[in-house]
């Protein structure tokens, strides 16, 4: 659900207030993606282990839910929003990078050793 609010507003032209920037959204994205990659490659390897839930990566989703919900409400309900949603989208972005390398880190710890 988040994903489709992320997209409409982001591709949605013309919104009265406030849209959520495509570098945001890119960045919501982006980290989904490879942490299902991962599941779906585990999934086919059989592997008993796949990537737990951290709390960086829960932290990044309440952040991102809030800043879906901010970007709705000043739309719905003026600009006065608009200088803590600037905020929160800069808060978002770098929650979601933190929670991205630590998936990665985790992830490369799980990996067999190379010979």
């Amino acid at each position: 659900m988040m994903v489709c609010g992320y997209l409409f507003y982001t591709l949605r032209h013309g919104m009265p207030v406030a849209g959520i920037p495509i570098w945001l959204t890119f960045t919501r994205l982006y980290p989904r993606l490879l942490h299902h990659r991962h599941r779906l490659f585990a999934l086919h390897a059989r592997a008993r282990e796949t990537l737990p839930a951290v709390v960086a990566g829960k932290t990044s989703t309440v952040v991102q839910a809030v800043t879906l919900g901010i970007t709705i409400a000043a739309n719905a309900f003026g600009p006065s929003l608009l200088p803590f949603l600037e905020i929160l989208f800069r808060i978002a972005v770098l929650t979601t990078l933190f929670s991205a390398w630590d998936y990665l880190r985790k992830g490369k710890a799980m990996l067999p050793a190379r010979p």
